[in-house]
């Protein structure tokens, strides 16, 4: 595996803080462990759960030669060095940076550590606005982004804007 490179989708969150700043050291940390090939622009967002803040998320596509778990051990490294304790913290809660692993190229596990596809990336706008601005006309797994954005912003008056771009 480790001669291999496997296209990656990630999902970055920042709601507490310097967002913005947030996102940027993420990336620059990002750099460090992944090829990065395309990102999003960042979008300001409702949150979902326990907070009242707005978030600023985005999605990169990468490409890797780590395992899915060094990669989730790379992720939860960097997310520590910005701050975030995932022992005090709440589920849907407040998040100085959330980055998480949309998909690991055809990839399909579930176990205690790491759900592939991210078990809730097909119900939540945040991330497949900005996955669809990356990728038209995407399926994964006979899902089309697109018409599960537009059902969704069917379904629900959600907050979603273009904040900016790196």
């Amino acid at each position: 595996m480790k001669n291999n490179k496997f296209t990656i989708y990630l999902s970055l969150g920042s709601n507490l803080g310097d967002r913005y700043s947030n996102l940027k050291e993420a990336i620059t940390g990002l750099q460090k462990e992944v090829d990065i090939k395309q990102m999003s622009s960042v979008y300001e967002t409702e949150p979902v759960g326990a907070s009242d803040k707005r978030y600023l998320n985005m999605v990169i596509k990468a490409t890797t030669n780590q395992t899915p778990y060094e990669l989730l051990e790379s992720i939860h490294y960097i997310e520590a060095s910005l701050g975030r304790n995932r022992a005090k913290e709440f589920v849907w809660g407040d998040r100085t940076i959330d980055i998480d692993i949309l998909m690991y190229e055809n990839l399909m596990m579930n176990d205690y550590r790491i759900s592939l596809p991210h078990k809730e990336m097909f119900n939540r706008i945040f991330v497949l606005e900005p996955l669809d601005e990356i990728c038209k006309d995407m399926i994964v797994y006979d899902k089309n982004i697109a018409a599960l954005l537009k059902k969704l912003k069917s379904e629900k008056n959600y907050f979603i804007e273009k904040f900016g771009k790196f």
